[in-house]
């Protein structure tokens, strides 16, 4: 290209009258069009990956890749010649720290003779940061990202949150938990099972619907508060020394810190906790409590078992189960009428009830 030259100048009529003469220096300070992006995305490695239009300028010879910094500045970080676009495209700026930020990005296109394109003119754009933050206690992903910006064509039309989830024995589900417009910036995943990963990315569509921009792939292996599956109380018996005897089959394998052992005078309640039960470290899996604070022998109560789990919040409550009361009458024919309470509850309930007998405190 014909970048700077002296030229003289002068005016002439026919072959006699001539001007006299003049010369400076000739520059081309003309810049190339300003650069048009199709997009920003982050790709594989969780690196910036972007794409641009070819500049519609022929003496441009390469292109300069910006980056904003911290504090807010352009910062030079790349450049590509105009003779490798076809083959550099999409750009991958493998310093990139899209895993954990937002990042600005602007190119401008360079020609033969030094001129740059604009950087005020051109319209920069950004990759999406997606944040997981997971709450161990109530077991849920707290997902948000933000805003694509910008497509210089075309705008946002939606954003799809996309998950893999794969379980312990290697499984992987994929499949889109939202697919939201424009306003979507955040969502709530619930039902998180502990020792699954989970994967998070999102995707913008623009209005076309043949642009897109992935945001960075976030996992977790999720490390939530497990419940309990089990928790049975088995048995509510009275003792010989009139205490109530409970015994109760619990998960082995729920975060839990203890076992509440709580007792009502009627089915509805109120219930109060009459004593704490730690988990056991090692099996049997079981928790055992008896109630030497009960009277038995007059009275008929309702037990159940309340679980708290590692968060100190209710986790679960178990089956009712009772103690049965025994009433004796003695009649005048030398016979005994004997009525007692149902006993509540086994799961598979009450097949039989046997009466034993002692005579004299001697053995039933």
């Amino acid at each position: 290209a014909f970048c700077g030259e002296w030229l003289n100048y002068e005016v002439r009529y026919g072959t006699t009258c001539v001007s006299s003469s003049d010369s400076g220096f000739f520059s081309d300070k003309t810049p190339p069009a300003p650069v048009v992006f199709d997009s920003v995305t982050v790709a594989g490695g969780n690196l910036a990956a972007m794409s641009w239009e070819a500049s519609s300028d022929s003496d441009v010879v390469y292109y300069r890749i910006y980056r904003r910094d911290n504090s807010g500045f352009l910062q030079p970080v790349d450049s590509i010649l105009a003779s490798d676009y076809a083959t550099a495209m999409p750009y991958i700026y493998q310093l990139s720290n899209a895993m954990n930020e937002s990042e600005e990005y602007v190119i401008t296109a360079i020609d033969s003779c030094g001129n740059q394109s604009s950087v005020g003119n051109t319209v920069p754009s950004s990759t999406m940061y997606l944040f997981l933050g997971i709450d161990p206690c109530d077991g849920y992903a707290r997902i948000r990202w933000n805003t694509y910006k910008t497509w210089t064509q075309t705008q946002p039309k939606e954003y799809n949150l996309y998950c893999d989830i794969t379980d312990p024995l290697g499984g992987v589900i994929s499949g889109v938990l939202l697919k939201g417009g424009t306003l979507d910036t955040t969502f709530n995943h619930y039902g998180i099972i502990n020792g699954y990963s989970y994967c998070y990315y999102v995707r913008a569509i623009d209005t076309t619907g043949t642009i897109t921009s992935t945001s960075n792939k976030v996992c977790n292996s999720s490390a939530v508060v497990q419940g309990s599956k089990v928790l049975y109380l088995g048995r509510a018996s009275v003792t010989s020394q009139n205490g109530v005897d409970l015994y109760a089959y619990i998960d082995k394998d729920a975060d839990v810190i203890d076992y509440q052992i709580q007792r009502a005078d009627a089915e509805i309640g109120p219930y109060l906790t009459i004593g704490n039960v730690a988990k056991p470290a090692l099996g049997p899996w079981e928790v055992k409590f008896v109630d030497y604070t009960a009277d038995p022998m007059n009275r008929k109560y309702f037990y159940r078992i309340a679980s708290r789990d590692s968060c100190g919040a209710l986790d679960t409550l178990s089956n009712l189960g009772t103690n049965m009361l025994l009433d004796v009458e003695a009649l005048g024919n030398l016979s005994n009428t004997l009525t007692w309470t149902h006993y509540r509850e086994f799961d598979a309930g009450v097949e039989e009830y046997k009466i034993y007998r002692s005579i004299d405190g001697g053995s039933s």
